[in-house]
């Protein structure tokens, strides 16, 4: 058994690193089903062994060796206090997290099928044409899946627009919930290390990540 010690009275809670990887690609492994299950909590559970093997469908040594391989890759960290997801629908709460997400507050949320979900900063009109564009760049990505992921070994697979400083004019960010296939659209500076992704993929996982 391992030499582990769970801090009492703490919650487990998704980094931005963790929510992002939880969604970026489609293909389930242990750390990706961790995550997944417990962002399908409606609030951040508390940090017990019982809850742990709960939420890897793993015995407790094998649950213990995949909490420290969480950890040490930053995907998951313990909080104080529980954290409840966002008590909005999605109409109402994600104008306020796209804002936040983008370096330029625009930003929108597409499907595979070329229509927004919502949109912040950016003219209806706009908002459609990226939608559409955002729809054939993600049937480019699923196609070099493969390369991009296997034999390049690439963690991600967000394609950009990029400027003459190397720097992302507008990215494309590839999220696969449940059976759905969303790409967020950010203008600007990605910023994607805040928690309002773990609220955006949260929310989307509590809508989405349980059908079938």
């Amino acid at each position: 058994m391992l030499n582990y010690q769970l801090t009492k009275g703490s919650y487990i809670y998704p980094t931005p690193a963790g929510a992002y990887y939880a969604v970026t690609n489609k293909q389930k492994d242990a750390a990706r089903n961790f995550l997944i299950t417990l962002m399908s909590c409606n609030q951040s559970p508390e940090l017990t062994e019982e809850t742990l093997c709960e939420l890897s469908g793993m015995a407790l040594e094998d649950t213990l060796i995949l909490l420290e391989r969480l950890q040490s890759s930053g995907l998951v960290q313990a909080i104080n206090e529980p954290i409840d997801v966002i008590q909005l629908s999605l109409e109402d709460a994600l104008p306020s997290l796209l804002q936040r997400l983008s370096g330029s507050e625009k930003a929108l949320l597409a499907d595979e099928n070329g229509f927004y979900l919502s949109s912040y900063g950016f003219h209806h009109e706009s908002s459609e044409e990226l939608a559409g564009l955002a729809a054939e760049l993600s049937k480019l990505q699923e196609r070099y899946v493969g390369l991009l992921t296997g034999n390049l070994n690439y963690q991600s697979c967000a394609i950009g627009v990029i400027n003459a400083a190397g720097h992302s004019d507008i990215g494309f960010w590839p999220m696969h919930v449940g059976q759905q296939y969303f790409i967020l659209v950010l203008s600007g500076t990605p910023q994607l290390n805040k928690n309002s992704l773990v609220e955006l993929v949260w929310l989307l996982i509590n809508r989405y990540g349980t059908e079938k």
